[in-house]
């Protein structure tokens, strides 16, 4: 197959991928509407329940269709939404938005390659950190481990250009970062668990490092209280002179690397 064949082929999967995905979204919106205008219609026959003022029966009625009228003007908002979505297409925001709602998972990686298609979200960097924590690099460790190191780079260039990464990317980075403190506070040991090779350390301090700088940059949407405790003690220590650091630095030590670096309808 052809280069140009092969990039028509992705951009129509990826399309009918993208329109899957904003079907299911759509249909959520709908059960949403829907299970909403229950709840007002339960709650208006509950109020009158008893209730023969007429001035007051009145009054209950017009809140309860007031609270309708919201409903369906944020059905329309979605509906809205779902129609930019499928006008714009495929587009990595777009795609995001929609595995973050839970319609895509892994689809539109799988087709591409691409991170900026990967599902992260909390569950998946809580396996990668597992992986670090107990020394086990087999498996996908490898793609777990290319997924936080691609996000870490993106999320430099979004602090340049002043854009925010997703709650999902965030809760990501939070979720490796909290698994693996023990192991960057024990980098200038060599606290690294199982028998990974000298590259591969180097690879795992540069990505934790990196994730640091991700996670607690203001212009990523992340921020200083977003790191786990011990590694915002350690860095206020390397900042002030105090002792977080300085001592293990004094006996050759090293900190970690810190360079290189939809909503869903409510209930």
């Amino acid at each position: 197959m052809s280069v140009e064949n092969q990039e028509a082929w992705q951009s129509a999967i990826m399309a009918c991928i993208c329109v899957h995905g904003v079907i299911d979204q759509w249909i959520s919106d709908v059960q949403w509407y829907r299970n909403r205008i229950d709840e007002i219609e339960t709650e208006f026959n509950s109020s009158v329940t008893g209730i023969e003022d007429f001035t007051a029966y009145t009054a209950i009625e017009a809140s309860h269709n007031s609270q309708a009228r919201i409903a369906y003007e944020k059905l329309e908002e979605y509906s809205d939404a779902c129609s930019d979505m499928l006008a714009d297409g495929p587009t990595p925001e777009t795609v995001r938005k929609l595995t973050e709602a839970g319609h895509l998972s892994m689809a539109p990686f799988a087709v591409t390659g691409d991170h900026e298609y990967y599902p992260y979200d909390e569950s998946v960097g809580e396996d990668l950190a597992e992986r670090i924590r107990s020394g086990d690099y087999g498996g996908n460790y490898d793609e777990l481990h290319d997924a936080a190191l691609a996000l870490s780079e993106r999320a430099a260039n979004a602090a340049q250009n002043g854009e925010e990464l997703s709650e999902s990317e965030l809760d990501f980075l939070e979720a490796v970062l909290n698994g693996t403190d023990d192991v960057m506070l024990d980098l200038h040991d060599d606290g690294f668990r199982g028998d990974p090779s000298a590259s591969q350390q180097q690879e795992i301090a540069a990505m934790l490092g990196m994730s640091i700088v991700a996670l607690s940059h203001p212009s990523t949407g992340g921020g200083h209280d977003r790191l786990p405790e011990s590694v915002r003690n350690l860095s206020e220590g390397v900042s002030s002179g105090g002792s977080g650091y300085s001592s293990s630095a004094a006996q050759g030590g090293r900190a970690p690397a810190t360079s290189g670096g939809w909503r869903t309808p409510p209930a």
